[in-house]
C-alpha cells in the first residue's frame, strides 16, 4: 500500500507533499521495512576516494519539453512514464510539473485497455504509481495492518471507482494473456524460419527482454519489431550454439578421458605384475588412445568394450610395445649400455637385469611399493608419479627418463652381493639371489657388522659410498644373532602403518638398537631409561637393582645409567635414539630388533 493508496480511500492530499511524492517516483517502496535503532558502524579505515568520470546528462533530460512530449506520448502505457521519471532527477522533476500532466493524462487515455479517470485527490502521477506499484507504505510501513483494521469501519465513498478499477485490472490481464499467447506464436515462427528454437530464442537477452517488456506492456509483438533487433539476436544465437557447442565437445572428452581410465585401470589389474605398463598421462599420449580421445563426434559410446577386442586392442598392444623399447633404450643407455644389442635370447637388456636401480632426481622418493628397496627397478620407474607436495598437478604428470638417475651405490652393492653368491646378472637366475642369501648379508662398512636380507641392503647402501658386504654361511648367520634378536624383515614398514594394531605396537616398550647390543656385553635387563610419570608407576612396580641413582628434583625425572645395549624403547622413542646417536635418518629393518614377536592380524 503506497501513500497514494491512502488518497483512493478518500483522505486528501495537500499541495505541499508532490515533494513526497517525487521522492517516492525515484524510491520505489520496499517490502522491508526499516528498523527503529540502527547500529553505527566503526570505520577501520579512510579509504582513498577513487576519480569518477561526470556523468553526463541524458539527452532526453536536454530537450524541450515540447520535444519530449512528442516522444513520451507515443507510449500507451503510464507505467513507462513511471520507469523513465525514475531514470533521473531532472526527468522526474519534469514529468511531476503540473504543465507536464497532460502528458501523463493523455498516454492514460491510449492505453491498450482504458484505465478509470482519478479521483480528484489524486494527481497523474501519483495515480500511475497508485496503480502500477507495490509493496508496503513507504510512510507507515509496519503501520498498514493496524490502519486497515481502522479503515475496515469507515464508509467508503470511492467504492464504485474501486470496482471500475478492479474490473480495469481483470481486462489488462486476459490482455496479457492474449498478447503472450500471440508472442509465442510468432516467436515460433520466427524460429522456424531462422532455424532456431523457440526456446533458444526466448532463453537470448535481447528477445528475451523484447518478449517480457511486450507482454508486460500488453502489445504483441509484430514483424518490424524483430527487423529492428534481428543482427543482434542472430549475434546472440551464434555465441549461444558455439557455447553449447564446447560444453558437448568437454562433455564427451570427458566421458572418452574417464572411459581410457577404466581400461586403464583394467590392464593393469588384470595383467601379470612384471609386465610394464606406464603411468596414466604417458598411456594416454599412445598414438591409438590420442585418436580416441580427439574424436569429437565418437562412432562408438562403449570404448572399454573397443579397446578389449578387434583392432584397436591389437593396436594399443603394439604402442605400449614401442613405449616400452623406447624406455628401456633410454635407462640402458643412463647404465652405460647405449644401443645395446645382443643376439643371445637368454641374456637380459641392462635395464631389465636385477642391478638396474635408480632414482628419481626430482623427488627423490619411490613410492610406497619400493620404500622398503630404497630405489626402483625398471618396472618401478615406468610406474613412477612424483610424490613431492610441492609439485603442482601438471608437474607430477610429466615424465620422462632424464628425470631418473642411476644409483650407482646400490648398483655397486648388488653386483658385490652376485659375485659373493656366484650368480651372473645377465641370466635370470640372478633374479633369485633374494631367496638364495636369505637375511645372511652383513655389511662390513659398519662398526655394527649388520645382517640383512637383498631387499634391506638395497635401502642401507645409501649409507655409504662403497658398500663392503660379507655373506656369511647359514651356520654363522643364526649364531651370530641372540634367539629373540633373528632379522625380522617389514617390520618397521608395518609399525608406522595408520592402523590400529600399529600404533598400539609402536607404544609398546619392545624394541632394542642392534648399533649399541652388538657392543654391548651383558643382555637385556629389566633397567631401562625411565621419565615422567609413567616412569614413576613403572619403577615402583619393578625397581631396579642397579644403575639406579637419586631423583633429579630440578628436571624432575629419574636418572638410569643403564647400559645402552639392554634398552628396550618405544618404537618412536627409538627413531628418535637412532637419528641422535648414530646418525641414521631413516630408520630400517637391520637397525631394530623385537624383544618379544610381534603377532600380526591378518
Amino acid at each position: 500500500m503506497s501513500s497514494s493508496s491512502l488518497a483512493g480511500e478518500g483522505i486528501p492530499i495537500e499541495a505541499s507533499r508532490s515533494s513526497n511524492v517525487a521522492e517516492a517516483l525515484l524510491n520505489p517502496p520496499v517490502s522491508t521495512a526499516t528498523t527503529s535503532h540502527r547500529t553505527k558502524r566503526a570505520r577501520t579505515g579512510s579509504p582513498t576516494p577513487t576519480e569518477v568520470d561526470p556523468t553526463k546528462p541524458s539527452g532526453l533530460s536536454r530537450l524541450p519539453l515540447e520535444l519530449l512530449a512528442e516522444i513520451l506520448l507515443y507510449f500507451r502505457t503510464t507505467k513507462t512514464l513511471l520507469n523513465i521519471a525514475r531514470c533521473s532527477k531532472d526527468l522526474c522533476l519534469t514529468l511531476l510539473n503540473p504543465a507536464s500532466a497532460y502528458i501523463w493524462r493523455r498516454v492514460r487515455a491510449q492505453c491498450c485497455v482504458a484505465i478509470p479517470d482519478p479521483t480528484p485527490n489524486f494527481t497523474e502521477p501519483g495515480y500511475a504509481a497508485f496503480i502500477f506499484d507495490s509493496g508496503n507504505c513507504e510512510e507507515h510501513q509496519s503501520k498498514v495492518a493496524k490502519y486497515t483494521k481502522i479503515m475496515t469501519s469507515t464508509k467508503r465513498n470511492y467504492f464504485k471507482w474501486a470496482v471500475q478499477l478492479y474490473k480495469w485490472k481483470e481486462k489488462r490481464l486476459e490482455l496479457q494473456l492474449r498478447t503472450k499467447t500471440a508472442n509465442e506464436n510468432i516467436t515460433r515462427t520466427i524460429a522456424t524460419a531462422e532455424g532456431w528454437s523457440d526456446r533458444d530464442m526466448l532463453a537470448s537477452q535481447t528477445y528475451g527482454r523484447l518478449h517480457r517488456s511486450s507482454i508486460d506492456a500488453a502489445e504483441p509483438i509484430q514483424n518490424a519489431d524483430f527487423a529492428h533487433i534481428k543482427p543482434i539476436v542472430d549475434e546472440e544465437m551464434t555465441k549461444m550454439f558455439e557455447s553449447r557447442a564446447r560444453r558437448t565437445e568437454e562433455d564427451t572428452l570427458k566421458n572418452l578421458r574417464n572411459q581410457v581410465e577404466k581400461h586403464y585401470n583394467w590392464i593393469k589389474s588384470s595383467t601379470p605384475k612384471d609386465k610394464i605398463v606406464p603411468t596414466l598421462p604417458q598411456f594416454r599420449q599412445l598414438p591409438v588412445i590420442k585418436l580416441i580421445q580427439s574424436q569429437q563426434s565418437p562412432t562408438s559410446t562403449d570404448v572399454v568394450r573397443d579397446l578389449k577386442s578387434g583392432l584397436l586392442a591389437g593396436m594399443l598392444d603394439e604402442d605400449l610395445k614401442k613405449w616400452v623399447l623406447a624406455a628401456r633404450e633410454a635407462f640402458g643407455a643412463m647404465l652405460g649400455y647405449p644401443k645395446y644389442k645382443s643376439a643371445s635370447k637368454t641374456k637380459l637388456h641392462p635395464a631389465q637385469r636385477v642391478t638396474a636401480r635408480f632414482r628419481c632426481k626430482r623427488c627423490g622418493k619411490e613410492g610406497r611399493k619400493y620404500a622398503q628397496d630404497g630405489c626402483l627397478d625398471f618396472v618401478g620407474v615406468c610406474n613412477h608419479v612424483c610424490h613431492d607436495s610441492s609439485m603442482g598437478k601438471r608437474a607430477k604428470d610429466r615424465w620422462d627418463p632424464g628425470f631418473f638417475e642411476a644409483d650407482v651405490q646400490v648398483i655397486g652393492a648388488i653386483k658385490r652381493l652376485l659375485t659373493l653368491a656366484n650368480l651372473d646378472e645377465e641370466t635370470t637366475d640372478s633374479f633369485s639371489v633374494a631367496s638364495t642369501v636369505a637375511s645372511r648379508i652383513q655389511c662390513l662398512s659398519c662398526e655394527s657388522r649388520l645382517m640383512m636380507d637383498f631387499q634391506t641392503m638395497m635401502c642401507h647402501a645409501h649409507r655409504h659410498d662403497e658398500m663392503e658386504i660379507a655373506l656369511l654361511p647359514r651356520a654363522d648367520a643364526t649364531n651370530s644373532l641372540a634367539p629373540t634378536h633373528t632379522f625380522s624383515r617389514g617390520v618397521c614398514a608395518k609399525l608406522m602403518l595408520p592402523t590400529g594394531q600399529a600404533k598400539t605396537f609402536r607404544g609398546m616398550r619392545n624394541y632394542g638398537c642392534r648399533h649399541c647390543s652388538a657392543v654391548a656385553s651383558t643382555s637385556i635387563t629389566g633397567a631401562d631409561a625411565i621419565s615422567g610419570a609413567a616412569g614413576v608407576s613403572a619403577i615402583a612396580s619393578n625397581p631396579p637393582k642397579a644403575n639406579f641413582s637419586k631423583p633429579n628434583t630440578r628436571k624432575g625425572k629419574f636418572l638410569v645409567k643403564s647400559n645402552p645395549g639392554t634398552r628396550l624403547f618405544i618404537f618412536d622413542g627409538l627413531v628418535s635414539h637412532v637419528k641422535e646417536k648414530h646418525g641414521i635418518e631413516r630408520i630400517g629393518d637391520e637397525d631394530i630388533f623385537c624383544e618379544v614377536a610381534l603377532t600380526w592380524k591378518k
